[in-house]
């Protein structure tokens, strides 16, 4: 995963990544933890990724924008959009006011986008919504700075580094320039010799830029941080406040640069890992310098404390350039010795050197061993994979290619790259299936005529007929299709007549002779157009050849002819070749490089074949070949000057300049024949050319009609292959129910058997407890007269006793008594004899309940074995009736018998006419049916009469619902009609959107993005309808409210004002009662003042509104401005 850009926000405190494979991840920069790390997009390419100081981030590809929300521990998503732009986005800039960016394409287009409000992650936005400003800049451009910015970005001041090497300052108004327009700048300035590289912000008045030529160049903005006036493009006269040579020599210059917080430029270059620091408020550190010898004459330290004599001094030079020559031949010694250890060193690199060499001795035979096992193992895979290969082409071509009669090829446009029209595929077993057709054909129309009543000669005489309409349509296949009529469609069973098996499998295989009849007609149409295409190349061939020809002839240069686009894969013997660009690059470094091998051209054989029979002889160039007389030849020795010539050459000269004005005449016409032959040839292989596409158009349509009727037949014969394994289904089921029935059966015999065993035996045990209680009821008085109840003493007490006993121990509140614990002073024999006869009424008791409980078990399994003869017997009701609905379903699915019934009752009389129930070989007729219907009609006449009214109020139903059944099939056809022009309409309108080229602006992909819309704008319009559904309400209760606190303050109001007025009329009544006469006087005096007051202010008022009317007046003379306020605020 390679990292493609990144950006920071949140003052530096966060930082985002886009990495190749569209992986985003973020980063705290103050700690190192990484926040997140998600992909995007699968598809997503991204090369861009840019953050204002809020968190917005826009990632960016060559043609789509995401946009992403970025908080200090997570992010969201906000959808994506796609810009339809002639060229690719090449970097964003962030704008400081709103959310505004601007987006530069490689073109030199300019565009002023918003961030999209929040939304759905998967949301795609319509780019026309999002642009604010459209721009043209007359050069691309490598870099830009928004150096000013006013209102909402209204107008923008931008400062670019254009790819003609100037610096610009350009004004970019929303409201002045368009789309169309190209925008010039204002200033330019050469700021870098080699062009910039990139801008930055040093300052709010300085901004830095850095170039190729390796320099950094710092520049004051603030005489552009305001609107300016629109100028001609003129040179900036400022000069930069300072410029700074960092990389002079360097490959590429600065090609980066950014700013720390200490104000230091960091520059880089993409060649190298060098980075240089750079202050601008401090003079840059020059750069380094290799450090040279300087020759010092040094003094000894003996002489210099001792102050020897200049002899001395002489001395000791003579003795130090002594040893320096030594020193200087010992450093040339070791340097030859360095020289030639580096020489021996540098033999291993030499080319030269086989790579055997450098193995040691011992190494070398392993070495060679393990090449010659490396070198056997490629050759063996190679073998196999060679093998495989074969193999696989093999089997390729006796799949594919050998069971075709008619193999798959293609005709390609030969002006427009990927239109193509493909042929039908046809299978030789299809073509040997061709004799059964002409059987079943036959034998069709064999029926056909005998339901019409015609004899068998003229159905041969419409069989010749028909073989000749076909010889004259000169078919190449119809031979072996003589025996069919125009179409296979004429003789199709109509689809109330398919009801039985042999029909079904006729007009499956008439619907397969339709299928390969519409693909013969359009393959037919196919080859035409093939074989047109075939003589339209070889002619734009010859023309060309001619072309090449009349530009030789005219000495020009061979261009301007006309290639059309020849696709090779039209020759479908280029399935199995492989071209050198279809292999993978790892494999096609090991090709040989195509100077180093012999490549044998058909064309280039041809081409030698015709050169080495002489025809490929030089064109003479059409030109004046007329020569001047030598003595009028400059070059020539004999050359004689005008002024000195004789009469004769005079003439002579005369004579040539006649000749070469004619011959300059000459050749000038008949280059401009040449120059219009060419241009007419030009034009004929661009009309031809237009022509095949057109045709080719044409058979896109036909076989786009084909292929729909190709679908209807195919599916048409699905429905019959559904129908004819609806009978295989039906006797499936209907077998399978036959069984289930029979084992049904097996068992409700069997548990019937069971059940009358279990019967008899709880009979049995029934009567055995029936016997067993009615001894143990007369037990005692069976017993009476035995021993010890005869005992004249004891006998009554113990047989009272013996009776308590036994109701007692019937319900469980007594035990069987002891003989060794008597009671009641009875003797011990007679207590024995009372203790046997209590044991021996318990052993039967105990002897009832155990047959009780057999009994209950023999009930139970009695009940069960009821339940399940009657759940056996449901089974084979069950069975029965489904067998009886499947029987009537399937006759119902494969024939009308309601319809056969009413049509055929009381006319088949014939009580010997044989039944069947095959439905394959013979036609249906139901026996027992038609002779229970009779038997009905001879009994009685009544009900045969109701029934034939019944019938003829049927059949009126039936023909009133046919001729409805025709109108709704009319109305069918009419809307099937409609709907396969639509569909031909929408089909045309995407092939021509793919042609263009423009397959992701399609209109299914626009109305989509308008449902978005729609959606969105609903759930918002519906948010804003519940807010105010909800303020209504809510001003709803506050109305109610202060009509309720109206009308209590209004019952006081009310109550209040009787009040006054009751004082009022007392006041009045009193003061009119204290002096009549003054009352009166003083009332009258006050509504005179009063209407005096009144007049006097109704004047004023008339007076004031005439000043102020004449004011207005006034200023709207002065300002005329004033006019159009004042008459907006009336």
């Amino acid at each position: 995963m390679q990292l493609v850009d990144a950006c920071t926000y949140y003052g530096g405190k966060r930082l985002a990544t886009i990495c190749t494979e569209g992986v985003f991840r973020g980063f705290n920069t103050l700690t190192g933890q990484e926040l997140w790390c998600d992909a995007l997009n699968d598809t997503f390419r991204p090369k861009i990724c840019q953050a204002n100081a809020k968190g917005l981030i826009v990632v960016c590809d060559e043609n789509s924008i995401h946009f992403v929300r970025a908080t200090e521990e997570t992010y969201t998503l906000h959808g994506s959009a796609t810009t339809q732009v002639s060229s690719d986005i090449s970097f964003v800039r962030w704008l400081s006011v709103r959310d505004l960016f601007l987006v530069a394409c490689q073109n030199g287009e300019l565009y002023l986008l918003r961030f999209p409000e929040p939304c759905a992650e998967d949301t795609v936005h319509m780019v026309e919504s999002l642009i604010q400003g459209t721009w043209w800049l007359d050069f691309p451009f490598l870099d830009m700075f928004p150096c000013f910015v006013h209102g909402e970005g209204d107008i923008i001041n931008l400062l670019v580094h254009s790819a003609d090497k100037d610096t610009k300052l350009y004004a970019l108004e929303k409201k002045r320039d368009s789309e169309t327009k190209v925008l010039r700048p204002l200033f330019l300035m050469r700021d870098h010799s080699s062009g910039g590289t990139q801008i930055g912000r040093l300052t709010d008045t300085t901004i830095f830029s850095s170039g190729a030529d390796g320099r950094v160049v710092i520049r004051d903005i603030a005489h552009y941080q305001t609107k300016l006036s629109p100028i001609p493009p003129s040179k900036e006269k400022r000069k930069p406040e300072k410029e700074i040579a960092v990389r002079q020599f360097g490959r590429g210059g600065v090609s980066s640069v950014c700013l720390t917080a200490g104000g230091l430029l960091v520059c880089g270059s993409r060649h190298d890992g060098v980075l240089h620091l750079v202050r601008p408020d401090i003079a840059p550190v020059p750069s380094w310098k290799e450090p040279t010898w300087t020759r010092r004459k040094i003094k000894p330290l003996m002489d210099a404390l001792s102050g020897n004599s200049e002899d001395a001094g002489q001395e000791s030079e003579t003795r130090r350039k002594g040893n320096l020559q030594q020193q200087r031949q010992e450093l040339y010694a070791r340097l030859e010795t360095l020289k030639a250890s580096w020489a021996a060193a540098m033999v291993d690199k030499d080319p030269q050197v086989p790579v055997s060499a450098l193995v040691v001795d011992r190494r070398k035979e392993e070495f060679e061993t393990e090449c010659e096992e490396a070198i056997d193992t490629m050759n063996v895979d190679e073998y196999y994979h060679t093998l495989t290969n074969e193999f696989t082409q093999d089997n390729i071509r006796k799949k594919c290619c050998d069971t075709m009669d008619v193999s798959r090829c293609k005709i390609t446009s030969l002006l427009i790259l990927g239109v193509e029209v493909h042929n039908y595929q046809i299978l030789k077993a299809t073509r040997e299936r061709q004799q059964l057709v002409r059987k079943v054909a036959f034998l069709r129309k064999l029926q056909l005529k005998a339901s019409t009543g015609h004899r068998f000669h003229g159905l041969r005489e419409m069989e010749g007929t028909t073989v000749i309409a076909t010889a004259e349509n000169g078919n190449a296949n119809a031979g072996t299709d003589a025996a069919l009529s125009a179409s296979p469609s004429s003789l199709f069973y109509a689809p109330q007549d398919l009801y039985t098996h042999s029909r079904l499998i006729i007009q499956g295989i008439l619907l397969r002779s339709r299928v390969l009849e519409l693909k013969d007609a359009f393959n037919r149409k196919f080859t035409d157009l093939r074989e047109l295409k075939k003589g339209v190349l070889s002619q734009m061939e010859e023309r060309n050849q001619r072309c090449v020809k009349i530009l030789r002839q005219l000495d020009q240069p061979i261009e301007g002819l006309f290639h059309p686009y020849v696709d090779p894969e039209e020759d479908m013997s280029t399935l199995f070749t492989v071209a050198d660009d279809e292999l993978p690059p790892d494999v096609r470094e090991l090709l040989q490089h195509k100077s180093d091998v012999t490549i044998y051209s058909p064309a280039n054989e041809a081409a030698l074949k015709q050169w080495m029979d002489g025809l490929e002889k030089d064109v003479d160039v059409v030109r004046v070949h007329i020569t001047p007389p030598d003595f009028a030849d400059e070059t020539k020795d004999s050359f004689v000057p005008p002024d000195e010539r004789t009469e004769d050459q005079l003439r002579i000269v005369d004579e040539y300049e006649k000749k070469l004005k004619e011959e300059t005449e000459a050749v000038n016409q008949r280059k401009e024949a040449l120059r219009n032959e060419f241009a007419a040839l030009q034009k004929e292989t661009q009309k031809a050319a237009t022509q095949v596409d057109e045709e080719l158009k044409v058979l896109q349509q036909t076989r786009l009609v084909a292929s729909e009727q190709i679908d209807e037949a195919e599916l048409y014969a699905i429905s019959l292959f559904q129908h004819v394994l609806l009978v295989a289904a039906f006797y499936q089921q209907y077998a399978h129910l036959n069984t289930e029935a029979r084992r049904a059966q097996k068992k409700v015999v069997y548990t019937r058997t069971l059940l009358e065993a279990k019967r008899t035996s709880a009979n049995a045990i029934l009567a055995e407890i029936e016997s067993l209680e009615e001894e143990y009821g007369k037990y005692i008085s069976s017993v009476c007269d035995d021993a010890p109840f005869n005992d004249k003493t004891h006998g009554d007490k113990m047989i009272r006793r013996l009776t308590r006993w036994k109701n007692k121990y019937d319900e469980n509140k007594a035990t069987v008594p002891s003989k060794e614990t008597p009671v009641d002073n009875f003797p011990p024999d007679l207590w024995a004899a009372f203790c046997d006869h209590c044991e021996e009424l318990s052993e039967m008791k105990s002897e009832i309940n155990t047959l009780d409980e057999q009994h209950r078990a023999e009930t139970e399994a009695f009940t069960a074995i009821e339940e399940q003869v009657h759940n056996w017997e449901n089974q084979v009701n069950e069975c029965n009736v489904m067998r009886a609905t499947i029987r009537r379903e399937f006759v119902s699915h494969l024939l009308d018998t309601t319809e056969i019934y009413y049509l055929h009752q009381g006319q088949i009389q014939d009580e010997s006419a044989t039944a069947t129930s095959d439905f394959k070989t013979s036609f249906l007729r139901w026996d027992n049916d038609v002779h229970a219907h009779n038997k009905l009609l001879l009994q009685s006449d009544s009900e045969a009469q109701a029934l034939l009214q019944k019938i003829g109020k049927r059949k009126k139903n039936m023909k009133q619902t046919e001729w409805e059944t025709e109108r709704l099939q009319y109305c069918i056809g009419t809307l099937e009609m409609e709907l396969r022009h639509l569909h031909t309409l929408r089909i045309t309108r995407q092939m021509q959107e793919w042609l263009s080229g423009d397959v992701s602006a399609t209109e299914e992909r626009t109305l989509e993005g308008i449902a978005k819309h729609m959606d969105f704008v609903n759930v918002s319009m519906k948010k804003k309808v519940d807010d105010l559904h909800a303020t209504a309400l809510r001003l709803k209760a506050q109305i109610a409210d202060r009509t309720t606190e109206n009308g209590a303050i209004d019952g006081q109001f009310q109550q209040l004002k009787g009040n006054v007025e009751d004082l009022q009329t007392v006041q009045t009544m009193v003061e009119a009662h204290a002096d009549g006469s003054e009352h009166f006087t003083r009332r009258a005096k006050d509504i005179y003042e009063t209407a005096e007051l009144e007049e006097l202010a109704r004047t004023q008022q008339e007076e004031l509104l005439r000043l102020k009317r004449e004011v207005d007046r006034l200023r709207e003379r002065t300002f005329p401005s004033f006019a159009v306020v004042s008459k907006r605020t009336m």
